[in-house]
């Protein structure tokens, strides 16, 4: 008030009033929320040697975007565009869809549809095919619709995470309670849960402060899947457990992951226990705007296990590529896989063209 009136009166303003420190600007919340789009998209070949014939495909149309509604609180929604596999019409899905409260770098709250937080590879890379260096998916992380459900890929509810620093790591964390399982393993409790227990997850990554492209880490879900009424193999609630742990190195030419996972699936009523195992290990070494890279796939699930269907598979893979980078924002990347099922063993090949804009 008194600045104004001294300029009012043609005098000069006050001393105090000329000090007054500004307001900084990350602590001014802005009256309209800022809007981040980005879209991601892929066009496959493939061809198998069997009884499947080569085909070219359109990928998953991925709209991912992001807004800051407040200060530390944001919201994410990513939106994917497919045509399922063996079906014709496209559809859209709410893949995640979620509000985070960030008061600071050790602790954040994130409430909705996200990707369970199990090792490396579901937290880094989505739905966009353009982020990892291979083509395809490990086979531990099949999408549940996709012929997947070894591992619960997406989960709603509330998770607890942050970053801090224990010298000499550098510590992440995250906490979970969600939505349990479906019935069905292609199925995920977006809208109701099967039941009235919640999954419970906890997930923990270290860096060494000296080696920052370095993590290792962990993580453990505890669950009660439903029973299914009508199927006399499931008549009981089956507890679920996964263990897993994690390797990540991401240097400016190297790139390591390798996974692994323990799945246990008990009918305390019935004293029975059932138990899945899963892995990948794939490694690439860029070289300018090529960067050729190897994967193992292996996955070992129990036959007699009554949660898992004939999509959830038996697989021993390998995969040998060379992905090339042309453009920023274009890869193009060329496979070679030889898989053995227990019923069949062929190869295939691939060419994908991923990008991002």
């Amino acid at each position: 008030m008194v600045a104004a009136a001294a300029i009012r009166l043609g005098l000069p303003p006050s001393a105090e009033a000329q000090q007054a420190p500004p307001v900084p600007a990350d602590e001014i919340e802005p009256t309209t929320p800022s809007l981040v789009v980005r879209l991601f998209g892929n066009i496959d070949w493939q061809s198998r040697r069997d009884e499947v014939p080569n085909t070219f495909s359109v990928g998953q149309l991925d709209l991912f975007v992001t807004s800051e509604l407040a200060l530390n609180l944001s919201v994410l929604a990513e939106i994917v565009l497919e045509v399922p596999e063996g079906e014709e019409a496209q559809i859209a899905e709410v893949e995640r869809f979620q509000i985070r409260y960030s008061p600071a770098d050790a602790a954040s709250i994130s409430i909705g549809r996200m990707h369970t937080m199990l090792g490396y590879w579901n937290q880094t890379y989505h739905h966009g095919a353009w982020l990892p260096t291979p083509a395809f998916r490990p086979e531990v992380y099949r999408f549940e619709d996709e012929g997947g459900g070894f591992l619960p890929v997406h989960e709603v509810g509330i998770r607890l995470s942050g970053t801090t620093s224990v010298s000499p790591v550098r510590l992440e964390y995250a906490a979970s309670l969600t939505n349990g399982r479906d019935v069905e393993p292609r199925e995920v409790a977006t809208v109701q849960d099967a039941n009235g227990s919640k999954a419970v997850a906890f997930w923990v990554g270290l860096s060494p402060k000296a080696w920052p492209w370095l993590q290792v880490g962990g993580a453990a879900v505890f669950d009660d899947i439903p029973a299914k009424p009508g199927d006399p193999s499931r008549p009981n609630e089956l507890s679920e457990r996964i263990l897993g742990g994690f390797l990540a190195v991401q240097r400016s030419r190297l790139e390591v992951l390798a996974e692994a996972f323990d799945v246990r699936h008990e009918d305390r009523a019935r004293s029975l226990v059932w138990t899945s195992s899963g892995l990948y290990a794939q490694a690439a070494w860029r070289l300018g705007l090529v960067k050729p890279y190897y994967r193992y796939d292996w996955v070992d699930r129990d036959e007699e296990d009554p949660y898992y269907d004939e999509a959830t598979r038996d697989i021993e893979k390998h995969t040998l590529g060379l992905r090339i980078d042309p453009w920023s924002l274009v890869a193009i990347k060329v496979e070679a896989s030889h898989s053995k099922l227990p019923d069949a063993s062929f190869g295939a090949a691939a060419v994908q063209v991923a990008f991002t804009f």
